[in-house]
């Protein structure tokens, strides 16, 4: 019974290891992506011309891209010069949800050619006691970096970008066809 103990002691040792390494991977990659922002190599979609709603980023090209370009950027037009930005899971349910997470960050034009990073968050899935899947930075394995949200970013010039990527493990192997699953995000959106 030791021995039981023990393998689940180093698996679940193990899991928080590796998220750990994915959550530390995942916010660095994102601040580095400033650099491509500043020399315009992104490609963005665009926010619709509302002061408020919501967006439903797409997949990117290709999200198993460990790069910049494994995130889908959608970006709002000038004349907003405060933002404020939430993610949400626009995807199938996962069919586990604690394995499944939304990263984001939002940048803002601090000058007419420098983006600057704001911030962001990577939100892991919790099951609800009614059966749904919520998402938060607080949640399990407890180490996530960032925010919910991001909100009150101010700069003068009034461009924004918000880079996001959901996905969950296929644990059911009914998800999609790899063993990662890639899903659209929703952006919920405020400008003044």
């Amino acid at each position: 019974m030791e021995i039981g103990k023990l393998a689940l002691g180093a698996f679940v040792g193990a899991i928080v290891v590796t998220a750990a390494a994915e959550a530390s991977a995942s916010e660095d990659l994102l601040r580095s992506c400033v650099t491509q922002l500043n020399a315009n190599t992104i490609p963005a979609y665009r926010f619709p011309n509302t002061t408020s709603g919501s967006f439903i980023a797409p997949v990117s090209r290709d999200p198993t891209l460990e790069t910049c370009m494994g995130y889908t950027w959608v970006y709002s037009e000038q004349g907003s010069i405060v933002f404020a930005a939430g993610p949400q899971w626009a995807g199938n349910v996962a069919s586990y949800c604690p394995h499944s997470d939304i990263e984001y960050a939002v940048y803002g034009r601090a000058t007419l050619h420098t983006w600057q990073y704001f911030g962001g968050g990577l939100l892991w899935g919790k099951t609800e006691s009614n059966n749904t899947c919520s998402y938060s930075v607080s949640n399990w394995p407890d180490i996530s970096w960032g925010s919910d949200a991001k909100s009150g970013v101010t700069v003068p010039i009034g461009n924004f970008i918000v880079a996001v990527r959901s996905s969950s493990h296929n644990h059911s192997g009914s998800d999609c066809s790899g063993v990662n699953c890639y899903w659209p995000t929703k952006i919920n959106f405020l400008r003044r």
